[in-house]
């Protein structure tokens, strides 16, 4: 297997030798799937690329991808990915990122990681020298692609009422200045999935389902608490890459948002079900005969501190990032 992986290795970057030219990168062009289509000596899930030279003088128009990735992560044989027409191992994570960002019939320029860089040429360095102009690498850029993966854990509803959330502009700083019952009932029918508020394809005519307002919004603590949970999160990689992401648009499954509107409406939703976890508590404490005080005890799930997580962070993120430039 090690003399299999140095085999492409030298095939594709011998090709594109970076040498130690500051401001040269590689770009990954990826071949539309209607270029597949007309490749029968493949397999026809085969994603094809193409590997070349860029200098960021020329300013070359391209997309960063940025993804949870590590170079020991195992190959995946059953996926084919063809670069320079080598075929090179890939994992089913970054296969699957690759197939996101492929178009149907357009080709798309990229510069990832995980392809661009040769993450085995230690001897002559070049992970470090391409790792010390990260900072015009993604400023370059067209926009920075966040991957957090495939949908999964009731993730596209999340992604769903984040984007009603930003589209609403009910930031955390106009939910703390302004909230009320009444905003809170406005934010329900403006934010969940119609199903919650009785216009959804099984409701009869006129009727209206009677909203719980708290139960309805602690139904998405568990799928917003698992978006915030996902690998890319936790990668100290990651936070880097956010770090020196200006122009971020967060992507997960089929759904994406531009990361600035990612991060406040995460962060005032957080705050919205941790209010409303503290008023269930106060309600039950100050009433303890109310039938809601069955319910009113706090678990280690109740409070969902997305605060904590690096979404949450874009405007510290931004000052960080502003050092690299």
């Amino acid at each position: 297997m090690a003399d299999m992986d140095g085999v492409w290795r030298q095939h594709l970057y011998l090709q594109t030798r970076l040498k130690e030219k500051n401001g040269r990168i590689r770009l990954l062009t990826i071949q539309p799937r209607q270029y597949t289509v007309s490749r029968a000596e493949a397999p026809p899930d085969t994603i094809h690329c193409f590997l070349r030279l860029a200098e960021l003088k020329d300013r070359p128009q391209y997309t960063v991808v940025s993804h949870r990735w590590q170079a020991t992560d195992a190959a995946d044989e059953t996926k084919s990915v063809l670069v320079n027409g080598a075929a090179v191992p890939v994992s089913t994570g970054l296969f699957e990122v690759l197939h996101h960002v492929q178009r149907e019939t357009e080709p798309i320029v990229v510069w990832i990681d995980a392809l661009c860089i040769n993450h085995a040429d230690e001897n002559e360095g070049e992970k470090s020298l391409q790792v010390s102009q990260l900072a015009q690498i993604f400023a370059a850029a067209e926009k920075t692609l966040i991957w957090l993966g495939a949908t999964a854990d009731r993730s596209d509803e999340a992604m769903k009422v984040l984007r009603r959330l930003a589209e609403e502009q009910l930031t955390l700083s106009a939910y703390v200045a302004n909230w009320t019952p009444q905003l809170g009932y406005q934010l329900v029918q403006k934010i969940l999935p119609s199903r919650f508020v009785g216009s959804g394809p099984t409701a009869s005519p006129g009727s209206k389902e009677p909203l719980d307002l708290q139960q309805e919004l602690e139904s998405l603590r568990a799928p917003l608490k698992a978006l915030m949970e996902r690998e890319y999160w936790t990668d100290l990689w990651s936070f880097v890459e956010l770090c020196l992401s200006s122009k971020g648009l967060v992507v997960c499954g089929s759904h994406g948002l531009a990361l600035d509107y990612f991060s406040s409406a995460a962060r005032a939703l957080d705050h919205i079900i941790n209010h409303l976890t503290y008023s269930k508590w106060l309600a039950s404490a100050t009433n303890p005969t109310a039938p809601s005080a069955q319910n009113a005890m706090l678990s280690s799930e109740e409070v969902s501190n997305l605060s904590h997580c690096l979404a949450a962070s874009t405007p510290t993120l931004r000052g960080i990032g502003s050092l690299y430039g």
